[in-house]
């Protein structure tokens, strides 16, 4: 894991060096969702993509920003 987040609620989000985002719910202590960067798909899973940063804005809503090499990039899921 090389970043994490809390929600207001609960949810926790969790960025790592593989490309992976993967977005917690404490309540039921289980995966609500697993994003895999589509930079690093397209790379055929080599994991040359970091997830830097996530974070939540508001509620149900966040943010990744990751690298590949030298370019930062930012998306966001709703």
């Amino acid at each position: 894991i090389l970043c994490i987040a809390k929600s207001r609620g609960d949810l926790i989000a969790t960025g790592d060096y593989g490309g992976t985002t993967i977005v917690w719910n404490m309540s039921s202590k289980k995966i609500f969702a697993t994003l895999k960067s589509d930079l690093d798909i397209k790379q055929g899973g080599e994991g040359k993509v970091s997830i830097l940063t996530v974070y939540f804005d508001i509620d149900r809503f966040f943010c990744i920003r990751k690298s590949e090499r030298s370019s930062n990039q930012s998306s966001c899921v709703h």
